[in-house]
């Protein structure tokens, strides 16, 4: 079991970019109506027959390494990125909420490494137009972390 205050509990450096629970969107795949919905799957889950349990609510393509798929940040459906591209709409295609079609707007699912690279850069430069006061919260709020490891870590020796 991992302890909350115990270095295990520490983020990857792969996901250090997340700060907190704001910066963590909920994706909403679609499973077809053939796979049991009641018990939960995560996105790595195959059927029985090999194939993915979710797949694209537009197109009904699966997700593969050749197609992208995208997660729209206003409601958390998963696409294919393909199917957005072919039928421009100004609302969700799955679930009709009203969003604006822009790379903002849309979260690449398993990036190649250049794009999660500029994906990275994206991300650092729109921290950098933050507030002071935001960027002095987060500093404050990690600051806390780190004394709160320390303290109890002398405490154990």
């Amino acid at each position: 079991a991992r302890v909350k205050d115990s270095p295990e509990w520490a983020l990857p450096k792969i996901n250090s970019h997340i700060r907190g629970l704001k910066d963590i969107y909920k994706c909403t795949p679609y499973y077809p109506k053939s796979t049991n919905n009641s018990e939960k799957k995560d996105m790595s889950d195959v059927g029985q027959d090999g194939n993915p349990v979710f797949q694209c609510p537009v197109i009904f393509e699966p997700p593969s390494g050749k197609k992208h798929f995208v997660c729209l940040r206003s409601c958390g459906c998963v696409m294919s990125l393909k199917a957005l591209q072919d039928c421009p709409s100004e609302s969700c295609l799955a679930c009709e909420k009203p969003f604006k079609d822009t790379p903002e707007n849309l979260i690449l699912l398993n990036p190649s490494d250049t794009e999660r690279d500029e994906m990275r850069e994206q991300m650092l430069k729109k921290r950098d137009l933050e507030p002071p006061e935001v960027k002095e919260k987060y500093r404050r709020k990690k600051k806390r972390r780190t004394l709160k490891r320390a303290r109890k870590n002398r405490k154990k020796t």
